[in-house]
């Protein structure tokens, strides 16, 4: 089995959207006094996939959201000429391949989400040619129940926040994660806003729940000392 071709295709959602509230969760421009939508790159409107084909007609689908278009552009000029013609197999060559091909350049960033694509791409292509769902291929089941969380509750009205936290409740969660509003830009006063919001989720879940908190790269050292 030989990879044959490698095609990538950007979706654009091209309907309404809705801006942000204020306060919605923070982000990494929050440390700049930024005018405009600063949450405007952080949603994903586009999203790539990848669809590699082998010789014998098997199909793989890989995605990326993070600069799906950038993301394109580095699996068409640079990744798909190393993968096509390469066994799927060969996994850990394939990716060793792409990464040390182009260490100048995508140690970090775009270049490891292009990586991840193509690598989404050849598991699903081997799930398939083995009839099997990948995680079986990555070593099977090791557990007979995954804990998982509620992971919603971005900052707004308080009691819309507390409306929330209860349907989770009322759907037999119990860990919980919820999003700052307020970063360093809005200094000492947001940060008593942040708090308002946990202590309101609190009262909803109880102390003896698991309650995480995200700032998703938005706040800076300073504004939390």
């Amino acid at each position: 089995m030989k990879i044959k071709s490698i095609k990538t295709k950007v979706w654009r959602w091209k309907g309404e959207t809705v801006p942000a509230q204020p306060n919605f969760c923070t982000n990494a421009m929050d440390a700049l006094y930024v005018r405009g939508d600063v949450m405007d790159s952080f949603r994903f409107h586009e999203w790539m996939t990848v669809e590699i084909e082998t010789d014998d007609g098997i199909v793989g689908i890989g995605n990326a959201a993070l600069a799906p278009k950038i993301t394109k552009a580095i699996i068409d000029e640079y990744y798909a000429p190393l993968v096509i013609g390469e066994d799927p197999w060969d996994y850990e060559y394939i990716w060793q391949r792409m990464y040390r091909s182009g260490h100048a350049w995508n140690r970090r960033g775009v270049g490891m989400v292009a990586i991840s694509a193509v690598d989404l791409a050849i598991w699903d292509i081997l799930g398939k040619s083995v009839n099997k769902p990948v995680f079986k291929l990555l070593g099977g089941s090791t557990k007979e129940q995954i804990p998982v969380y509620a992971s919603k509750l971005y900052s707004g009205p308080i009691d819309d926040m507390q409306k929330e936290a209860q349907t989770y409740i009322d759907q037999g969660f119990d860990m919980f994660k919820m999003r700052f509003g307020w970063g360093p830009k809005d200094g000492p006063s947001g940060m008593k806003e942040n708090l308002k919001r946990v202590a309101a989720v609190r009262e909803v879940i109880g102390d003896d729940t698991d309650l995480m908190l995200e700032c998703y790269m938005g706040w800076n050292l300073e504004y939390i000392a």
